[in-house]
């Protein structure tokens, strides 16, 4: 599995910012017609990784000359869809057509080279030479970047204010994780979800059901996402409006897969197909109607979502 590694130059700030915002990256017509990187570009296939490092030194050095110096800011991102071509404006100085569609998992500031490896180094100082265009490493050099950031790198959330958020006062409702949400071993691992709980419901040996209303001990309530975890931006999994305390005793689950939602008045809903089966009847209707207790002006966009996308699509 292919990493591809990108430079983001200092004056293409705003581009980073609103990359990061779209889950986009593009590159322009004359960058891809170089170097085979339409090539690289195709042979990159969803799941694959691609770090964009911003803010280097200069890249007019010696093969090496990177090894040791430092990124102003490194995001680390999945791919998420086959590179297109689209002329939609996204960035304000230029159309960067050939684009591909990213997941950002994480975004860390003030990254020491040496923690990344001269080999990821190096590609990052190839890639700014060119424009930006990526340069292709194999799987080893996301291992170690991963690694060092996990071991090595805090993440602030300087640069994570979600879009539309001008207060730059409120990181207590996105959740400050070390390294990346989703850890690299054989499968991804949920790295944010023990943080989550932590922050949401403290150390509190008894956690209260949003849906149903009913305290019970810790060990029975899950912390579950309102928005599906994998229809989440960077902002929207750290976001703890984003989360709710839900019991395996059926509120979970009959809530995950759409048996009910919460209204646009913070109202429990059965929906009416989930209703007309028997066995899930008698549940349904008992909590049918009750407020849900996490419904407020920030979570409601996210019980929206869940209203729109897998309730009422579920029906």
């Amino acid at each position: 599995m292919p990493t591809a590694l990108v430079y983001v130059p200092a004056p293409s700030q705003a581009n980073l910012k609103i990359g990061i915002q779209r889950s986009l990256w593009g590159w322009r017509a004359e960058t891809v017609a170089r170097g085979r990187t339409d090539e690289v570009l195709a042979g990159l296939s969803v799941g694959d990784f691609l770090l964009l490092g911003h803010r280097g030194p200069n890249a007019r050095v010696a093969p090496g000359g990177w090894a040791h110096a430092s990124l102003k800011q490194l995001v680390v991102a999945r791919i998420a869809g086959d590179a297109f071509v689209d002329t939609e404006p996204v960035w304000p100085d230029d159309t960067y057509p050939h684009r591909i569609r990213l997941d950002v998992l994480d975004i860390q500031t003030d990254v020491d080279g040496s923690l990344l490896g001269e080999q990821a180094m190096e590609a990052l100082r190839l890639s700014a030479n060119k424009q930006g265009a990526p340069v292709l490493q194999d799987l080893t050099v996301i291992d170690n970047v991963i690694n060092a950031l996990v071991q090595d790198t805090p993440t602030t959330l300087t640069d994570l204010t979600a879009p539309g958020d001008t207060d730059q006062g409120t990181p207590d409702r996105y959740l400050e994780i070390d390294g990346e949400l989703d850890q690299r071993t054989q499968t991804l691992v949920r790295r944010e979800q023990q943080r989550l709980r932590r922050e949401k419901f403290k150390l509190a040996e008894r956690i209260t059901c949003a849906l149903c209303g009913t305290s019970l001990p810790g060990r029975v309530v899950h912390t579950a996402h309102i928005k599906r975890r994998r229809d989440c931006d960077i902002y929207e999994r750290r976001d703890l409006a984003n989360v709710m305390g839900a019991c395996v005793l059926g509120c979970d689950v009959l809530f995950e897969h759409g048996y009910l939602y919460v209204s646009e008045q913070g109202i429990v809903t059965p929906t009416p197909a989930a209703l007309n089966d028997p066995g899930l009847k008698p549940a349904l209707t008992a909590l049918s109607g009750r407020h849900c207790t996490e419904f407020t002006d920030a979570s409601g966009p996210y019980f929206a979502w869940h209203r729109s996308n897998i309730a009422l699509v579920a029906a």
